[in-house]
């Protein structure tokens, strides 16, 4: 996998994307024909990919490559995941890979379940997959707007996401 250097723009050549088939213009004038006012798809549920994994592991009785899967998900269709909602998450900026909550923010985190208090967590959608430096990342869309991370996309450390999951589409 070619690495990206947090000084360069994100390279799409670089970075595994999901992305829609349609251009710009075709989204515009499908959305003025109503396109889009008619049934698709439906969308029965979903499926954690830790559950996935799991029955793939039984049927054939070994241990899979977790990994693969997921990056096979993610050339398929965005999935979606979830991030500690942390200050250091609401404040990344730039093109390097958010590497997770500090030491700080995971105690206040912990402290906070001990006293039975809830812990928010962020969905966010993975678009895409990479590694950087030496880092393996998911390439997430924010729904914070362009002003968060890199015109409101940001390359995160794998571990620092979780609850991962796919619709199930009929």
């Amino acid at each position: 996998m070619a690495r990206t250097s947090s000084t360069e723009r994100m390279p799409e050549e670089e970075v595994h994307i999901t992305r829609p088939s349609w251009s710009k213009p075709e989204v515009k004038r499908l959305g003025k024909d109503n396109f889009f006012k008619e049934r698709i798809i439906k969308i029965n549920g979903f499926q954690r990919v830790s559950e996935l994994i799991k029955e793939l592991e039984e049927k054939a009785k070994e241990k899979l490559h977790e990994k693969e899967i997921i990056e096979k998900l993610i050339r398929q269709q965005p999935i979606t995941c979830a991030a500690l909602h942390v200050p250091s998450l609401q404040l990344h900026r730039g093109k390097g890979v958010y590497m997770g909550p500090t030491e700080n923010e995971i105690a206040q985190v912990k402290q906070k379940e001990t006293e039975g208090q809830v812990v928010g967590k962020h969905a966010m959608l993975i678009i895409g997959y990479g590694e950087e430096e030496g880092v393996e990342f998911y390439l997430v869309k924010n729904s914070w707007g362009t002003e968060w991370g890199y015109q409101g996309y940001a390359k995160i450390k794998r571990s620092a996401l979780s609850k991962l999951s796919y619709p199930i589409i009929d």
